[in-house]
């Protein structure tokens, strides 16, 4: 398991959003999984703080800077 970090903010505060992402690999090849690990705020976990729209935006959010990122690095 590897994970992406992602810095924005909330609320006006720095926040960092931890990506977990796990590869799997089958006869079909590589399968690539993502899911939220959690939410830091200046070291303390703030997940359970945020509400589920909250955190599905910055999900989302984190995961779409992920992608860019991807591309720009296989197109180095």
């Amino acid at each position: 398991m590897t994970e992406f970090k992602y810095n924005t903010t909330l609320n006006g505060g720095a926040i960092t959003v931890y990506i977990k992402i796990d590869k799997d690999f089958d006869e079909d090849g590589e399968s690539i999984h993502t899911s939220l690990d959690y939410v830091d705020y200046y070291g303390t976990d703030v997940t359970e703080l945020l509400s589920k729209e909250q955190l599905t935006a910055l999900e989302m959010e984190a995961e779409a800077a992920m992608s860019d990122y991807s591309f720009e690095q296989r197109n180095v």
